[in-house]
């Protein structure tokens, strides 16, 4: 294989993940689960992409809060509102 075509396919490869990832973001914040949401809402803001913006505004009144150790404490409202905070900021 030449180098020329590695480096495409490497590039193909990364590009599919990167768009996977964004999948998983977007069905961790469409789901109906307390944790899924808040996870979601982490992820969205982590990445700092615009994209993700109408789903933390949906539902964003929420203020269903987890019992899981990880995310004792932080209701979706919060975690919603921190990641628009991240995105609008960077």
């Amino acid at each position: 294989m030449k180098p020329y075509n590695l480096l495409v396919f490497a590039l193909l490869l990364f590009v599919d993940v990167a768009c996977h990832k964004d999948e998983k973001i977007i069905k961790l914040l469409t789901s109906q689960d307390v944790e899924d949401n808040i996870l979601g809402a982490y992820k969205a803001g982590e990445t700092g992409k615009m994209k993700f913006v109408p789903y933390l505004l949906e539902n964003a009144g929420d203020q269903s809060t987890s019992i899981n150790i990880q995310f004792k404490g932080y209701s979706i409202y919060e975690e919603k509102m921190i990641a628009l905070k991240k995105i609008l900021e960077s």
